[in-house]
C-alpha cells in the first residue's frame, strides 16, 4: 500500500455509495445522501468533483434525465408524466434541463426517433448487456431458486409479482433476445414512478452491468457467467437459512410451506397464477415456524433475524457496509459462514463473496481444480464458475 491509499480509498468508496444511492431510484437530496454517508454536503459536493467533475446535483439530474430519455422513446406516456416520474416538480424545467443535455426539446425527439413501436398500456424496455452474457444459466438459476408465491419461470421467462404503488399487484416479465443479446422487460400495471424503483431492482438481480473483463480469464464461457442476486434481499436470506443442510429439492418445499403459512394471499386479476407475497419480518419475528417441521435453530435464526431487521439493527442491503452487517449476521446462532457468505453474495451484493464451506466449492478447491486467489476480488464468480461448470465433476 503506497502513502495515501487508505485515505484515497476511503474516498473513492464514500463516492460509489453516493453513486450506488442515486442508482437505486430514490428520491435523495444532497442534504440526505449526505446523512446517509455521515459527511456534510459541503464534503460530498467536494469528493464528487475531485473524482467525477461534477457536483452530485449535476449527477443526479443527468440520471434523471438518461431515464427519462427510455421513457420517452420506449414508451408512449404523456412527457408531463415522464417528468414527474424522474423526480422534476415543474415541466418547464424539465423541458429546459433536457434540452441542455440533449441539444433537442423531449417532443422533438420522440417525433424524430421511430425505433420502437409503442401502445399506450405497455411498458417494455430492453437493457443491453455486456457480451458474453449466459442468460441460460441465469434463467435455470432463478427457476431453481424460486421464491414462491412471487415468481414463477415458464418457457425461458422470469415473471416477478409485485404490489405497485397503489397497493395493486403489478408484474415483471423478463425474457432474453438471444439474437440482439438484450435483456426483454414487459411491465404491467405498473406506473412510471413504480418502473424507476423496479428498473434498479431488475439490473441487480441480473448483473446487468457486470463487466465480463474483470474475470481473470480470457475464456468466453467463464466470462459469460452472472452472479444472480436477488428481487427482495430478506425473502432470499431467509430462503438461505431454511436451505442450511438439506437439497434445494427440500428447501424449496419448505419455503412454499412457510409463504402458504404465513404469507398473504392476494387475488391475481392480471392471469391465473397464484400470489402469495412472502410475509414481513415483523410477521416472522413472532412467528410459530416451528409448526411447519422447521429445526429449533433455522426457526430461532429466522426470528432472530427478523427482528433485527425490525429494529433496524441489521439492513440487508448492498448501499450498507459489507462487513459489519456480515458481522451482525454472524452474531445471530443458526448463520454460520456459509450462510452469511450467500447473503453476502445475494443480498449485499459482495463480488468477494466467497462460500468456502460449499461441498463444491470445498471439493474444487481440495482437488486443485481451481485457483481462488486468482479470482481475488470476484470470487462471488469462482463459486457460480463451480457450481456450473464444475457440479457435475464434482457431485462424483
Amino acid at each position: 500500500m503506497y502513502p495515501g491509499q487508505k485515505s484515497f480509498d476511503e474516498k473513492y468508496a464514500l463516492v460509489s455509495k453516493a453513486l450506488d444511492y442515486i442508482e437505486s431510484g430514490e428520491d435523495t437530496s444532497l442534504e440526505e445522501l449526505s446523512d446517509l454517508l455521515h459527511i456534510s454536503s459541503r464534503h460530498l459536493r467536494r469528493l464528487f468533483t475531485e473524482y467525477l467533475g461534477a457536483t452530485p446535483i449535476h449527477v443526479l439530474n443527468s440520471r434523471r434525465l438518461h431515464l427519462a430519455k427510455k421513457f420517452l422513446l420506449e414508451t408512449n406516456r404523456p412527457i408531463t408524466e415522464i417528468a414527474f416520474a424522474v423526480g422534476f416538480n415543474s415541466l418547464r424545467r424539465f423541458n429546459e434541463a433536457f434540452k441542455d443535455l440533449y441539444q433537442i426539446n423531449p417532443s422533438t425527439m420522440r417525433k424524430e426517433d421511430k425505433s420502437f413501436s409503442r401502445n399506450d398500456n405497455d411498458l417494455k424496455f430492453e437493457l443491453h448487456v455486456r457480451r458474453p452474457y449466459d442468460w441460460d444459466y441465469v434463467i435455470h438459476y432463478l427457476d431453481k431458486h424460486l421464491s414462491f408465491g412471487v415468481e414463477v419461470v415458464k418457457d425461458g421467462t422470469y415473471s416477478r409479482y409485485l404490489l405497485n404503488e397503489e397497493g395493486e399487484l403489478g408484474l415483471i416479465a423478463v425474457s432474453f433476445d438471444s439474437k440482439r443479446e438484450v435483456i426483454l422487460l414487459e411491465m404491467t400495471n405498473l406506473a412510471l414512478t413504480d418502473v424507476k424503483i423496479q428498473l434498479p431492482r431488475i439490473k441487480r438481480l441480473l448483473d446487468v452491468d457486470h463487466n465480463p473483463s474483470f474475470i481473470p480469464t480470457n475464456k468466453m464461457k467463464e466470462r459469460s457467467l452472472r452472479v444472480v442476486s436477488h428481487f427482495d434481499s430478506y425473502e432470499i436470506a431467509v430462503s438461505i437459512i431454511l436451505g442450511q443442510l438439506v437439497s434445494t429439492k427440500q428447501a424449496k418445499k419448505k419455503f412454499e410451506e412457510l409463504v402458504r403459512a404465513f404469507g398473504n394471499k392476494v387475488e391475481n386479476n392480471l392471469n391465473n397464477d397464484e400470489v402469495i407475497l412472502f410475509p414481513y419480518p415483523d410477521v416472522l419475528m413472532n412467528a410459530e415456524i416451528e409448526k411447519i417441521g422447521v429445526t429449533k435453530v433455522k426457526t430461532h435464526a429466522i426470528r432472530d433475524l427478523s427482528k433485527k431487521i425490525v429494529e433496524k439493527e441489521i439492513e440487508l442491503s448492498y448501499l450498507k457496509d459489507i462487513e459489519q452487517t456480515k458481522k451482525k449476521l454472524l452474531e445471530i446462532k443458526g448463520i454460520g459462514k456459509w450462510s452469511a457468505e450467500l447473503m453476502a453474495m445475494r443480498c449485499l451484493g459482495d463480488v468477494n463473496a466467497f462460500a468456502d464451506t460449499d461441498l463444491f466449492i470445498k471439493r474444487a478447491i481440495d482437488r486443485k481444480l481451481v485457483n481462488q486467489r486468482e479470482w481475488d476480488g470476484v470470487r462471488s464468480y469462482l463459486c457460480h464458475h463451480i457450481w456450473r461448470d464444475l457440479g457435475e465433476r464434482l457431485s462424483k
